[in-house]
């Protein structure tokens, strides 16, 4: 897969969403893009690069490779579904005998049940060059090239929703719990399933944007995303980093770093630290790992890079502080949530709100002059950070 990067964003013709998402450029050759989604939106956002859902031809085309078993009916309406955009029956036919192979070798290696695409046709014949990649772009953009001259408007991606994070195989509210899946019985299922509720319930119970402009939901869960992203870059050098006790402490960190929220309070980290330790200890968690989750929480009370010492530090870092290196747009609805949450709690002027943002955001600027601004991910972001930052800190000084 490339990354998005690696493109002239007036060479994009579009970014189509998909599993992964493909960059259909202008000599109309599709590319599969392996970056998260994060920076694929902030890259589209900055480049004004359209971001559209069109007709899936590979994956209408897979589906009866995939460890499932196709119905003579959803297989007649994958075909009417093909056939309306571009592709005869003889010529689905064609293709699947093409394919055949080495689609039905990968799910004999992968047990595949729920989706393929143009990746996966590709990975699955990765000798097949220059003349493939262009075979292969050609089905795919058909759909999408028919959709234009028809004057069918794309839709749209969708507001960006960050990923709903699951606790499972994340948190060890219980330790001794056994994880071979044929060891796991319905019970321990059903307990698993139960402990998520109450563990998210205690996290998020407060986090309402109506409550919270900015500290809500949607900010842990591209915490989660980005601090899990870098973690994941930063320890890339160990196989088992996902099943590591300190990226389960740091997971229950950014899970409950801002659980108490109150704009103006001092007693924010570590009212949050206490719960995120409290709730740890309650599901079994050993007194050293509560310990370190709420060192990690704590940090964020200042957010000292002269304080970072580890790898959970620096992913604690990039995952809190993630917003400031994506799109513009939705770094202005930070500033202004984060606003909103100051002046609404009636603690200080709005004179006073802008001169204290001022202060945080030139000592965060001297402590990034040197070097990226982020630790484990991608200089893009870093990027975006420092021009969200200045940017911020301009429009500041000239009405301070």
């Amino acid at each position: 897969m490339t990354s998005i990067k690696d493109f002239n964003p007036h060479d994009i013709r579009e970014v189509v969403k998909g599993w992964p998402p493909m960059a259909w450029l202008k000599d109309d050759t599709v590319h599969c893009l392996g970056d998260h989604a994060l920076l694929i939106r902030t890259f589209c956002e900055v480049n004004c690069v359209a971001m559209t859902e069109r007709f899936d031809a590979w994956s209408a085309l897979c589906e009866p490779f995939l460890d499932t078993e196709l119905t003579a009916e959803q297989d007649q309406g994958l075909l009417r579904a093909l056939q309306e955009h571009g592709f005869t029956e003889s010529e689905v036919a064609s293709i699947r005998k093409e394919i055949r192979f080495s689609m039905l070798a990968m799910t004999m290696a992968t047990w595949e049940w729920q989706h393929y695409g143009l990746d996966d046709v590709r990975r699955a014949r990765f000798l097949g060059g220059e003349k493939w990649m262009l075979w292969t772009s050609e089905i795919a953009c058909r759909p999408w090239k028919r959709e234009i001259e028809s004057g069918h408007p794309p839709t749209p991606w969708p507001a960006y929703t960050p990923p709903r994070f699951e606790l499972r195989d994340r948190l060890a509210w219980k330790p001794d719990l056994v994880e071979a899946q044929s060891k796991v019985t319905l019970d321990a299922t059903r307990e698993r399933i139960e402990n998520e509720a109450r563990i998210f319930s205690l996290a998020l119970k407060d986090m309402a944007p109506d409550k919270r402009p900015y500290h809500n939901v949607r900010h842990v869960e591209e915490a989660l995303e980005l601090g899990t992203l870098s973690y994941r870059n930063l320890r890339k050098l160990d196989r088992d980093w996902r099943k590591s006790r300190p990226y389960r402490n740091l997971f229950w960190a950014l899970l409950f770093h801002d659980a108490i929220y109150v704009a103006a309070s001092r007693d924010n980290e570590k009212l949050s630290a206490e719960l995120a330790a409290e709730t740890m200890n309650h599901f079994g968690n050993s007194q050293e790992d509560c310990a370190l989750t709420r060192e990690l929480i704590l940090w964020t009370q200042k957010h000292r890079r002269s304080e970072i010492t580890n790898d959970e530090l620096r992913a604690m870092h990039d995952g809190d502080l993630g917003i400031f290196g994506l799109w513009p747009s939705r770094y202005d609805e930070y500033v202004e949530g984060v606003k909103r949450e100051w002046l609404e709690s009636g603690a200080i002027s709005e004179a006073q709100f802008k001169k204290g943002r001022l202060d945080f955001l030139r000592r965060f600027a001297e402590e990034h002059r040197r070097g990226d601004f982020y630790y484990g991910l991608d200089g893009f972001h870093s990027k975006m950070a420092l021009e969200n930052l200045h940017r911020e800190i301009g429009l500041l000084s000239m009405v301070a």
